[in-house]
Formats: structure tokens, C-alpha cells, sequence
């Protein structure tokens, strides 16, 4: 025999579904609320060698300050999966690189460092004032 579901029903299962799905999928595992991958990254962040590494990723106008050097970017693609922004960087000689910027949350979800890959190298940025 077969059931079909009457109009209240089913209109009430459609917004169960749509609640969950809206809470499910609006929920963060990282613990900073609700900024963006692009603003938790942006902020001044150490290396263990090198200088003081900048990274200005909330605004119109990307950029990254490395060695010294501030690099204009454009931000290719944002992975929340992964945490991780993929940017297309202007170098010295006029030639765009993809740089990937990743995030790595601590085993207690409260704090995270980033990893700067570019050129074949990965450098591991902490934030400014945390040893």
C-alpha cells in the first residue's frame, strides 16, 4: 500500500530539512565566529627565519609583504574545505605565480598558524605576539 504525504507534512518536513541544512552548513569548526577565511589570515605574522610577513587579504586590493617586498595578489579561489586560499601573485620580473596560503588549526581548535607555500618553499607563519 502506498502513503502519500499530505501538504502539512510534508511542508514541515521541508523546513526541518532546511534547518538543519542552514545550521549544519552555517556551523564553524575553526572557533572564530563568523569571519572569513581571507580576514582570519590577514594580520602580521612571523617566521621562524626571515623577517615579519604581512598579509592583507580583506581588502579590494590584495596583498602580501614578504622579505620586505610587497607583492600585489589576486585571490583565485577560496577552499573552506581545505582552509586554504589560492592567489595569483605579481613578481619582481612581471610574471603572475600561484602562492597558496593554508591554515593550520592547533589539536584544541582555539588558535591556528598558516602555511605560505610559493616557489617550491613552504614557510610556517605564526601570529605576531604567540611563541
Amino acid at each position: 500500500m502506498r502513503h502519500s504525504l499530505n501538504a502539512p507534512t510534508f511542508t514541515l518536513i521541508v523546513l526541518f530539512s532546511l534547518f538543519l541544512l542552514l545550521n549544519v552548513g552555517g556551523c564553524s569548526s575553526s572557533g572564530a565566529g563568523s569571519q572569513d577565511l581571507q580576514t582570519q589570515m590577514s594580520g602580521q605574522w612571523k617566521r621562524d627565519q626571515g623577517d615579519t610577513v604581512v598579509i592583507d587579504l580583506a581588502k579590494d586590493a590584495p596583498s602580501l609583504t614578504v622579505d620586505g617586498h610587497v607583492y600585489s595578489a589576486v585571490i583565485e579561489k577560496i577552499d573552506k574545505m581545505s582552509n586554504t586560499v589560492e592567489l595569483k601573485v605579481a613578481t619582481d620580473g612581471g610574471e603572475n605565480q600561484k602562492w597558496f596560503i593554508h591554515q593550520v588549526w592547533s589539536d584544541n581548535g582555539s588558535t591556528f598558524k598558516l602555511q605560505l607555500r610559493r616557489n617550491g618553499t613552504t614557510d610556517v607563519l605564526s601570529p605576531v605576539g604567540q611563541s
